[in-house]
């Protein structure tokens, strides 16, 4: 309730001096500690912030008579079909939703809601810590100007993909804020102009190295020996009959849950890419800038202890949106800033948010640094966790 109310309060502001705005939001939630505790035994006070303590609720209804989120224990009750651990996400996420319809609410009721980009995202799925499909796909939905309502866009985009994106919505191109970027802007998914686009996607974790094509095509190359990948929890890993296997080559529209390694045969020509990616980006000069803005920016870094330098790949569903291609879910975080003819993802939910101008999407998250340029449009930018 605090970030929510913050975050308002920062909205409010920049309504009254008449900016525009970038709002990049990220609550803890759904995260450990699991929410019991908090939403059914009331236990505000255990709740630190940097203000101090939260012992009430802050009033949300300041900015707005639709502002406002319910109780914490009816937000509980919600979830009384679910046990567990299972009840304490799908509570978080509950309570995200709760939380995200009240700055949608402000919009509207400010009448700056369509003209204001909203993305909804998460950092990883259920395989933290890995490359595998289960830890790289997250939700992301987009609501904004000109993105087609309800639309679902199969084709995976990455963290990285954001920032020239949220450019193109501006009306600026990197190009004209003398900045290099790695991603590549889906606005013309969003909005329906081009149906798909042949990019892969490359993810990396730890000395594991992907890249997934958009026919669902995806090659590994794990690191092995001293290199290898011991982020993971076991029960994670043994989730991958090939765990450890150094080349691994899947078809995830037949099989998403990365069961059946069908190998180097018939896949030269993709393993020599990916090598030579990896190669490339090994022996770069330390130091050299791959985001050098003259403009003025807020940059943030992810943090390198949790996540370390994850990506997260394609698709989801959610709220006023829809649903995308072969995704896991990371029970529901949410960012808002702009994404892709919009997704969600089952765990993600955005129910406030009205049917229009929503569409559905798959995204990979990066860990790298965000550059964010607030030029011409509103933006809202939330995502589940603290950088």
């Amino acid at each position: 309730e605090w970030v929510t109310d913050k975050a308002m309060e920062f909205i409010a502001r920049a309504r009254e001096e008449g900016k525009p705005f970038f709002l990049y939001m990220n609550p803890t939630p759904p995260h450990s500690p699991l929410v019991k505790p908090i939403l059914n035994d009331g236990d505000f006070d255990e709740l630190g912030t940097p203000a101090g303590p939260l012992t009430v609720p802050p009033n949300l209804t300041r900015y707005c008579t639709a502002c406002g989120m319910p109780s914490r224990a009816s937000i509980w009750d919600e979830s009384s079909e679910f046990n567990g651990r299972d009840r304490s996400f799908v509570a978080s996420t509950i309570w995200l939703d709760r939380s995200l319809g009240s700055i949608l609410a402000q919009l509207e009721t400010a009448g700056t809601l369509d003209s204001t980009v909203v993305i909804v995202t998460s950092d990883n799925g259920h395989s933290k810590g890995t490359a595998m499909e289960q830890g790289v796909r997250v939700p992301l939905v987009v609501r904004g100007p000109g993105v087609v309502a309800g639309a679902q866009v199969a084709t995976p985009v990455a963290g990285v993909d954001l920032l020239p994106t949220l450019l193109e919505f501006a009306e600026v191109t990197p190009e004209d804020l003398g900045c290099d970027t790695d991603g590549k802007s889906w606005l013309k998914l969003a909005t329906g102009e081009i149906p798909s686009r042949e990019d892969p996607v490359f993810v990396e974790m730890a000395f594991d190295r992907a890249v997934i094509w958009p026919n669902g095509t995806k090659v590994m190359l794990a690191g092995t020996g001293d290199k290898a990948n011991a982020l993971p929890e076991e029960s994670v890993s043994d989730l991958y009959p090939n765990w450890g296997a150094e080349l691994q080559v899947y078809d995830l529209t037949s099989d998403p849950g990365e069961q059946a390694n069908l190998g180097a045969a018939g896949w030269d020509g993709l393993v020599k890419k990916l090598e030579d990616h990896v190669v490339y980006n090994t022996n770069r000069a330390p130091g050299v800038a791959q985001l050098s803005c003259p403009a003025v920016v807020t940059t943030t870094t992810t943090e390198a202890a949790d996540d370390s330098s994850s990506t997260n790949a394609a698709g989801t569903t959610g709220p006023a949106g829809t649903t995308s291609p072969a995704g896991t879910t990371d029970p529901a975080s949410t960012t808002g800033t702009t994404n892709p003819a919009g997704t969600t993802d089952a765990a993600t939910d955005t129910s406030d948010a009205p049917d229009d101008s929503t569409a559905t999407s798959g995204a990979t998250s990066v860990c790298s640094t965000l550059v964010v340029v607030c030029c011409g449009l509103s933006f809202v930018g939330w995502t589940g966790k603290v950088w």
